[in-house]
């Protein structure tokens, strides 16, 4: 069962760009979803839905941070 799916990933390894499969590896990591269709699916869209995930995620976490009342700004430490 599972030799198929890696046999898979390996032909994709061979027929994709270097970079793009290797974002797409570690993005299937990061959402342990480590299968042929979910790479496949990462390397056909060029890993483009899941950038712009990443980037909201960053802008949504750095603005927490700057909006928690325990933040102190420049100020305090004058």
């Amino acid at each position: 069962m599972y030799y198929r799916s890696a046999q898979g990933i390996l032909a994709l390894a061979r027929e994709t760009e270097p970079e793009l499969f290797l974002l797409a590896c570690k993005i299937s990591v990061q959402y342990g979803k480590c299968n042929y269709p979910f790479i496949s699916n990462l390397v056909k869209s060029k890993c483009q839905g899941y950038l712009m995930l990443q980037d909201k995620d960053e802008e949504n976490q750095a603005s927490a941070l700057s909006l928690h009342e325990n933040i102190r700004g420049a100020q305090a430490y004058k």
